[in-house]
């Protein structure tokens, strides 16, 4: 499974996708009232088993959340969350 996520001004989307780049399951929960409280609400409905992840990739215009939410995830995962403006994409 991987996680991706959009976090924009007003609102941050994560989403749990399948082996087959199916979306499962999607929160939505605002960015200006992020925290970990709010994260660990969000992700324990979203993911039950941390271990099943293999990527993680996160599109972010704000980057202190996207900092806290890095955080967070390098706690319960071992991977390593990337961000997509920080790829080498052509």
């Amino acid at each position: 499974m991987n996680i991706l996520g959009d976090i924009g001004n007003s609102e941050t989307k994560v989403f749990l996708l399948n082996s087959n780049n199916k979306i499962i399951k999607n929160v939505n929960f605002p960015s200006k009232k992020i925290n970990n409280k709010i994260l660990n609400l969000k992700f324990k409905y979203l993911l039950k088993d941390f271990s099943t992840v293999e990527k993680i990739l996160f599109c972010s215009v704000v980057p202190s959340s996207f900092n806290l939410i890095k955080k967070f995830l390098s706690k319960k995962l071992k991977n390593k969350c990337y961000e997509v403006k920080d790829l080498k994409l052509k």
